[in-house]
């Protein structure tokens, strides 16, 4: 008897163990795989939003200098004798720096703008170099004889030549800038007209900007960032605040830069030796051929598999202990905790981050389903996020052209009931950027979306581009569209210019949605010609 108890006991404990031993294995496999791809995408994500952050600032200096080359070749003469006549380029110079200046007051990161002639047409010395002073106006500065230095002198006018070698717009390298003794980088345009070379525009930043939105960066624990140029140089890294030249690099930092130059995707996370510690690193190029790079000790992200260890440790010593006394009860339990756990695993791992991952126990068992909860729902946050910066224009909160893309091809082929579109297109938005720059524009802009939005508060309102919207109401009985339409215009039309020409639709039934855009965009473009013959000084 005592015998077959002992076999018994011997066989529940060993199934048991077994079992558990099994169970925890598999589910720590699974934990652990989930873990790495949360961290991966961490590391990525945050590579993401840091570079988009990085570029947004980028952009918006390139944004202003555009403007500023548009501007200089629209008041700039067809006449070719006259780019050589001093006295027509120095009145040209005068009207382009008022416009230069206000740009430069507006763009926060300026260091400096400026706008040279080429030496062969005018003087070495002619143009205009405006440097931003302690009160944050900008003021006229010696300007940089070029005949003075040789192409090839990259510290004093590698800011001119290597535009017009490129032949396009330009973000020149880090460069410590001897003429005014500072380190930066510059955007710049070269200008041409007729195959000939008439100068360059451009805007220096400085380079401590760019430095210190690198240094803020932070992941984990003790993950940082890393700035590094086009040309493999480091320009900041916390070893390295000041920099690093690629031929002085060592070993370790070498390595780094072997894995930016493999064929793998950026979205793929490297992993290389630094001081004898395992790194991981994500690295996202910048829209001036800089590379942003992240980097984690691999033990940071290892940790919560460690611990993820010892509680499968901890949970097959329990289930030893107690084996004897409570082994067909724990046996089944532990079997039912460990299949719902195992199922939403399986779930997490085909991207269903909304399963519930439920364990009525509060032991390691629960922790750990806890763990994979929390991973789980915090990916789906991001991901969330994610989607709504992807269909969200950032200026007016509206829904953007994207959104508007996918609504239409998920929508394709569907008859419509009593559907209404408004198609808005705002007058003078040009007119508004030129004249009071693009912050005045995107004020206007603003202004408009509110209206719309204030009108038309449970229907679809998109922004397709610069100036143009599109209302889509579904479902929605004629007479309250229109009347909705009527309110709108008055708004609308509370000025002697009217903030937008509109065209708008309603049918009763409609095969394709396409159609109604289409009819409600021709309406709107016959009103503004209206607009135009009634104001034709506003046609621009």
């Amino acid at each position: 008897m005592k015998s077959l108890q002992r076999k018994i006991l011997l066989l529940l404990s060993g199934s048991i163990i077994f079992t558990t031993a099994l169970a925890s294995i598999a589910g720590l496999l699974n934990a652990t795989r989930l873990i790495k791809e949360d961290s991966r995408k961490i590391m990525n994500l945050t590579c993401d939003s840091k570079a988009q952050e990085i570029n947004t600032w980028l952009l918006s200096i390139e944004q202003t200098v555009n403007t500023l080359y548009r501007f200089s070749i629209n008041q700039l003469s067809e006449d070719n004798t006259k780019w050589t006549d001093e006295t027509y380029m120095q009145t040209y110079t005068r009207r382009i720096r008022a416009v230069m200046e206000n740009a430069a007051i507006s763009t926060d990161c300026a260091m400096s703008v400026y706008l040279r002639f080429n030496p062969d047409l005018l003087s070495s010395t002619s143009g205009v170099f405006l440097v931003k002073q302690k009160n944050g106006s900008f003021a006229d500065t010696t300007i940089t004889d070029l005949s003075l230095f040789s192409p090839q002198d990259r510290e004093h006018v590698c800011w001119y030549y290597e535009p017009i070698e490129n032949g396009r717009p330009t973000w020149v390298s880090p460069y410590e800038n001897q003429n005014i003794y500072v380190e930066m980088i510059s955007y710049v345009i070269p200008i041409f007209r007729n195959g000939m070379t008439i100068g360059v525009i451009g805007m220096d930043i400085d380079l401590n900007l760019l430095k210190q939105k690198t240094k803020a960066i932070t992941v984990y624990e003790t993950g940082n960032a890393m700035l590094v140029s086009a040309e493999g140089d480091i320009v900041y890294a916390k070893k390295y605040p000041q920099g690093l030249l690629a031929e002085e690099f060592d070993t370790n930092i070498t390595e780094i830069k072997e894995q930016m130059s493999s064929d793998e995707p950026e979205s793929q996370i490297h992993s290389y030796i630094l001081e004898g510690k395992k790194r991981l690193l994500a690295f996202r190029s910048l829209q001036n051929e800089m590379t942003l790079i992240i980097i984690v000790p691999a033990d940071e992200i290892n940790s919560t598999t460690n611990q993820l260890v010892i509680q499968c440790l901890l949970i097959l010593a329990a289930g030893l202990t107690v084996s004897l006394v409570v082994s067909v009860r724990l046996t089944g339990n532990l079997k039912k905790s460990l299949i719902n756990l195992t199922q939403s695993a399986e779930e997490l791992s085909k991207g269903n981050y909304n399963v519930a991952i439920s364990c009525e126990s509060n032991d390691e068992i629960g922790m750990l389903a806890k763990t994979l909860s929390e991973a789980a729902k915090t990916v789906d946050k991001s991901n969330r996020r994610i989607n709504r910066l992807a269909y969200t224009d950032s200026l007016t909160g509206l829904n953007n052209r994207h959104f508007f893309t996918q609504f239409c091809a998920d929508h394709e082929g569907l008859t419509y009931r009593n559907t209404g579109v408004l198609f808005c297109d705002i007058n003078g938005l040009k007119r508004t950027n030129d004249s009071h720059g693009h912050e005045a524009g995107d004020r206007l802009i603003a202004t408009f979306a509110d209206i719309l939005k204030n009108k038309f508060p449970e229907e679809i309102c998109c922004r397709l581009s610069g100036d143009e919207f599109i209302v889509i109401a579904e479902n929605k009985d004629r007479n309250i569209f229109f009347q909705q339409v009527e309110e709108f215009h008055f708004l609308n039309e509370q000025n002697e210019i009217p903030y937008a020409s509109v065209g708008c639709c309603w049918m009763p039934g409609s095969p394709d949605i396409t159609r109604m855009v289409k009819v409600a965009e021709m309406e709107m473009y016959r009103n503004k010609e209206a607009l135009y013959k009634a104001h034709p000084d506003y046609r621009r």
